[in-house]
């Protein structure tokens, strides 16, 4: 009984799948092809969760501080934040970070209409040049110092900062301030009246490949 070549072709279009599965997943096991896992993570060094709410607005920062090894003798800080500033909150919100430390980038999505509303004219950095003091700059997010009261809005923050150190075991912890809305009394303006300090303890004793 002769087959036609309709019947014959799929077979053949079978056999074929088949040889070129085994000849490929063959060739992962030879070593032909490299599917193994060579990720150098970083090692954390310390993290801590922050919650900071106004309880006279919808203003609030929500979110987590993440240290860990960036580069030799340098930490990398990651500060991941959900924002969200209140209509009628002129204060806005503002993170205030350890001196030493130097802005490497941020990402901002702050606030949720980012299409008509250039977010770059509502963020701002400082820098207090002063070693002495315990906050060597801060970013500010929908903060007028005119007192102007902003649309209001939702967004996600990513901040990373570098630190350079000399000696890790000399560092036991970092400091953050997180700051929301501001009040006006008596002539003096009153930045942070919701606030929060965060301690980010540093543990330099687990190295990579050890256990905790």
């Amino acid at each position: 009984m002769k087959l036609s070549v309709m019947k014959v072709m799929p077979r053949i279009i079978i056999c074929l799948y088949i040889m070129c599965s085994f000849i490929f997943f063959s060739g992962c096991r030879n070593g032909d092809a490299d599917f193994s896992n060579n990720t150098n993570f970083s090692q954390l060094y310390g993290n801590s969760d922050f919650s900071v709410v106004l309880d006279e607005s919808e203003t609030s920062a929500n979110g987590s501080i993440l240290i860990y090894e960036k580069e030799q003798n340098i930490l990398g800080i990651k500060i991941v934040a959900l924002v969200s500033i209140d209509a009628t909150d002129w204060g806005g919100i503002a993170f205030q970070i350890p001196n030493g430390c130097y802005l490497d980038d941020m990402l901002c999505t702050y606030p949720d209409d980012l299409e008509t509303i250039n977010n770059v004219d509502l963020i701002d950095f400082w820098v207090t040049g002063n070693e002495d003091v315990e906050y060597g700059s801060a970013i500010e997010i929908g903060r007028s110092r005119n007192q102007e009261q902003s649309e209001g809005g939702d967004g996600t923050v990513v901040i990373d900062f570098s630190y350079p150190y000399d000696d890790i075991n000399t560092i036991n912890e970092l400091k953050f301030g997180i700051e929301c809305g501001a009040s006006y009394e008596n002539g003096n303006i009153i930045w942070g009246i919701g606030y929060d300090e965060i301690v980010v303890e540093i543990n330099p004793l687990i190295k990579k490949g050890e256990v905790k």
